[in-house]
């Protein structure tokens, strides 16, 4: 086919003639007519054409997959997820936490050197009240991890008080029960 057969072809419809030559007229490349900006992407769909659809502002987005209850309930993140259940969006080209991109809209940015911890402990959930701004120690003692559950435990698994008189710290920053500690010397 030449390029005038496929001219001919490609333009009979006037709606599709009106888009392609508003947008970027066809180019005859060698023989055949091709449109400058379709290109095969790597799943083999054409690309769209740059700066003729306006994407959607960062808010839009983000408000579009927030399922908002009242003002006390946890906001549900709809749209992708962490394996951790975490909420994921696109900002600036890079996929960040939806929780952090809720806190920086609508309370500000995050200070240096904290991160968020979800009081409600709802990891899906982007509501700014249920967020608070605190150093990593402190999120992870707050959270249900092994960590944080050794440090909330009162007493040894033998029964045993974690108090001053009854509690050694070793260098690497453990704690044992003394009594059970001469125990087993013993």
């Amino acid at each position: 086919m030449t390029c005038a057969d496929y001219r001919a072809k490609r333009l009979t419809d006037m709606a599709q003639r009106a888009r392609i030559e508003a947008y970027s007229p066809l180019v005859c490349d060698g023989g055949s007519w091709r449109i400058p900006w379709a290109s095969r992407t790597h799943q083999g769909a054409f690309a769209m054409p740059i700066g003729i659809y306006k994407r959607p502002s960062l808010k839009e987005r983000f408000w579009a997959k927030v399922d908002k209850g009242g003002l006390n309930d946890c906001w549900i993140w709809t749209g992708g997820k962490s394996t951790a259940g975490y909420g994921l969006i696109s900002v600036n080209g890079k996929m960040a936490y939806a929780h952090r991109s809720a806190y920086e809209l609508l309370v500000g940015s995050i200070p240096e050197g904290l991160q968020l911890d979800h009081l409600c402990r709802n990891p899906s959930c982007v509501n700014p009240e249920h967020l608070e701004a605190v150093t990593s120690q402190q999120n992870i003692l707050r959270g249900e991890g092994a960590t944080a559950q050794h440090a909330r435990a009162t007493h040894c698994p033998q029964g045993h008080p974690y108090n001053l008189v009854n509690t050694y710290y070793p260098p690497d920053g453990s704690r044992e029960c003394r009594t059970c500690r001469e125990e087993r010397r013993a």
